[in-house]
């Protein structure tokens, strides 16, 4: 099981004007997919997600619940949250939700049938 290094964690991108959630978990979600992140790997721990994109905890939360809906992550209570996707899936796309029609069309054409609250499919 690997675990980041030490080192402070940066995004790829700097946060622009908007849901800064959205962005943190497209950010993840990136680099769980570009094979950066790979599966098993654990995630820097909230606090420290949080000082590197210079969010609040729950902001972080929102973001990493976005990503435990999707599949691409897995929280282990008192452990962290771990990688469980596999890097490249070119179906895996956000659903936006300002479009939940098109959001709940995409998960169940990827055959999800679940709630759709920020889901990747």
């Amino acid at each position: 099981m690997q675990t980041p290094t030490s080192a402070p964690w940066q995004p790829t991108r700097q946060l622009t004007r908007g849901n800064a959630a959205d962005q943190i978990l497209e950010d993840l979600r990136g680099r769980i997919l570009g094979g950066q992140l790979t599966r098993g790997t654990r995630l820097p721990t909230a606090k420290q997600l949080a000082e590197g994109y210079g969010v609040s905890g729950p902001t972080i939360r929102e973001a990493i619940r976005g990503l435990t809906t999707a599949q691409l992550v897995e929280v282990r209570h008192g452990s962290g949250a771990y990688v469980t996707a596999d890097a490249g899936p070119a179906n895996w796309r956000l659903a936006s939700v300002d479009d939940p029609v098109g959001a709940r069309r995409n998960c169940r054409g990827a055959g999800h049938h679940g709630s759709v609250e920020w889901l990747c499919c």
